[in-house]
């Protein structure tokens, strides 16, 4: 079993409040698969200033800066994609097979938003009336709260991270 108790948030490793955890089970058969944080108001509050912290550094950076990033993302998850496979069906219960082409799907929204990065643009659209016009500019939004569906665990995070 992995002991998950700590998480990730503001470049440290810390313990929900009251060191409160959770335990992960294997949908296929009910064994414990991984103990894991149960962060409450407190550490999400701490995860949302971090995050609009890290935005200002992150929307600063070049269009093709960001888009490396996200091509490094890639790499590292094709090193590991059984690996993260294997956590996808031990969680998910998703025959092995199935969550390794969900891994190779999910990791491949990381390419294509580093190139979609690099067309980061702006276009006039004409308005109904003469006098008008109408500027879109395509830039990064923020933080922003995503919830996702069982089905596919991999595919649609990385699918609402790489943006």
């Amino acid at each position: 079993m992995a002991d998950l108790e700590r998480m990730y948030v503001d470049g440290e490793w810390i313990l929900a409040e009251g060191d409160a955890t959770f335990d992960v089970k294997n949908p296929a058969d009910g064994t414990v698969v991984a103990r894991v944080a149960n962060g409450a108001a407190p550490e999400i509050q701490r995860a949302v200033t971090a995050a609009h912290a890290a935005f200002r550094e992150w929307s600063a950076l070049a269009p093709k800066d960001r888009g490396s990033i996200l091509l490094k993302i890639q790499e590292l998850m094709q090193e590991r994609r059984d690996e993260l496979a294997r956590l996808v069906t031990l969680e998910n219960g998703k025959p092995f097979e199935e969550a390794k082409k969900e891994v190779q799907f999910a990791l491949g929204y990381f390419g294509w938003f580093a190139e979609e990065a690099r067309r980061v643009s702006g276009e006039w659209i004409p308005s109904p009336q003469p006098s008008k016009r109408y500027w879109v500019l395509r830039q990064p939004i923020g933080p922003v709260a995503a919830v996702t569906p069982w089905n596919f665990p991999a595919t649609m995070v990385t699918r609402k991270i790489a943006p």
